[in-house]
């Protein structure tokens, strides 16, 4: 004969008065009988922890009839530890997108600093490009001045009083030069700090993009826990409700 399994409603009838109790149910039934016939069957059915469900287990041990338990306490704690994951990876998700949309606003606002940086290096090096030709200009000056001053220089006594006009205004002019240099390294010195911060900038904007890379990676790994653990309930939900309606046929 071949080999069967007994799936349905079982239970006891239990006769206190006569001190004796019979296993039933159809499955039950159908499984004494089956084997009484000489086939192989296996009973599956769901167990509470009562003492009635250790008898009905010994009596198919006795009965030499294999029993598939399904344990309805077990079924429903593994639910509720799923449950909790889910709930535990739904916290962890809306903490990766909170901790997304907190470093995109950082990229964001390093962009902005970026963009200001630039700008305020284009204006340094107009500024310097600037003093470089009033530089020039004062040079050309000084040369024409010196010029005049040893064309001068052949008739000092007449041109004397020439000459320490000249002399005044070359000093002048250098004390102006004097200046501008002064100011040309300041900017210049401006420009190379703006440049290092801007390198820095660049730097801290490529952490914050790999921390976003990294929080979507982390994203994306807890959507995939979420599913599984989904389809691991929604398995469970599928077992639960076959074995329900085994209990209620």
């Amino acid at each position: 004969m071949k080999r069967a399994i007994a799936m349905a409603d079982n239970c006891i009838d239990v006769y206190y008065k006569l001190g004796r109790y019979y296993l039933t149910g159809n499955s039950i039934d159908f499984a004494l009988n089956y084997k009484d016939m000489g086939g192989d069957v296996t009973e599956m059915t769901i167990l509470g922890n009562d003492v009635f469900a250790m008898a009905l287990k010994e009596q198919l041990k006795m009965q030499e009839i294999s029993l598939f338990r399904m344990d309805y306490d077990s079924l429903h704690k593994e639910i509720e530890e799923i449950a909790q994951n889910i709930s535990n990876t739904s916290g962890e998700l809306e903490d990766a997108k909170k901790e997304k949309e907190e470093s995109k606003s950082r990229y964001e606002s390093i962009e902005q600093e970026i963009e200001d940086f630039d700008k305020n290096i284009e204006k340094k090096k107009e500024k310097v490009n600037q003093d470089k030709m009033l530089i020039q200009n004062f040079e050309s000056d000084i040369l024409v001045t010196k010029e005049k001053i040893a064309s001068a220089a052949k008739g000092k006594e007449y041109y004397k009083e020439r000459t320490d006009g000249l002399q005044a205004s070359i000093d002048e002019q250098e004390k102006e030069l004097a200046g501008y240099m002064d100011e040309q390294k300041e900017a210049l010195d401006t420009l190379n700090g703006m440049q290092k911060k801007e390198q820095e900038t660049k730097t801290a904007l490529e952490t914050v993009e790999k921390e976003i890379l990294e929080k979507e990676i982390e994203l994306n790994s807890c959507n995939d826990e979420m599913i599984e653990s989904m389809g691991q309930i929604s398995k469970i939900n599928v077992d639960q409700q076959k074995a329900l309606s085994l209990i209620h046929i």
